[in-house]
């Protein structure tokens, strides 16, 4: 497994685990009117946007996770100053 910084192009393949990990996580505790219109299109979007303007640093970021070049889960946070 290869962890690494999350990079622009790597918004696709996040929105994909997150929208995946959140039906599969939350199916039966929160409402499937909630996690059914859940939209691969605008978490790449979300995504994109935080990984294009966020300059990460030491107290910002985001890591994927990876298996043979696939990213299978990732971590975004910050520490609070």
């Amino acid at each position: 497994m290869e962890i690494r910084r999350a990079q622009p192009e790597d918004a696709k393949a996040i929105a994909k685990v997150h929208v995946d990990s959140w039906r599969s996580a939350y199916k039966g505790l929160i409402a499937s009117d909630y996690l059914d219109p859940l939209s691969y299109d605008k978490r790449e979007e979300m995504w994109g946007r935080l990984l294009a303007s966020q300059t990460q640093t030491e107290h910002s970021f985001i890591f994927t996770a990876c298996i043979r070049g696939e990213i299978i889960g990732f971590i975004s946070g910050a520490r609070m100053l």
